[in-house]
């Protein structure tokens, strides 16, 4: 079957608005975006007995060393981050 060049042209056209289409719609997949939105904050008091392990779980949670943890006197405040939220963690000595 023989194809007349105004067919042929038009198909190449048609397939070069489609090529562009797509190409338009992956940068912006990629590049429009914008910041992520922000995760949500939630503030968590954490008491208990002395040597229970309060200090030694948020060393944990924020991935740091449990090596030469030493019992906190007064308070202290960590952030615990999440992939869909952060906890604002206060430890009560």
């Amino acid at each position: 079957m023989v194809q007349s060049k105004g067919v042929q042209h038009a198909d190449e056209n048609l397939l070069g608005r489609h090529l562009a289409a797509s190409v338009l719609k992956c940068f912006r997949a990629l590049c429009c975006k914008g910041p992520p939105p922000p995760r949500p904050e939630y503030d968590v008091v954490c008491i208990g007995l002395t040597g229970a392990g309060k200090t030694s779980l948020l060393s944990r949670l924020c991935s740091e060393g449990s090596d030469g943890i030493v019992p906190t006197t007064g308070f202290s405040i960590k952030a615990v981050p999440f992939p869909n939220a952060i906890l604002n963690v206060k430890e009560l000595g």
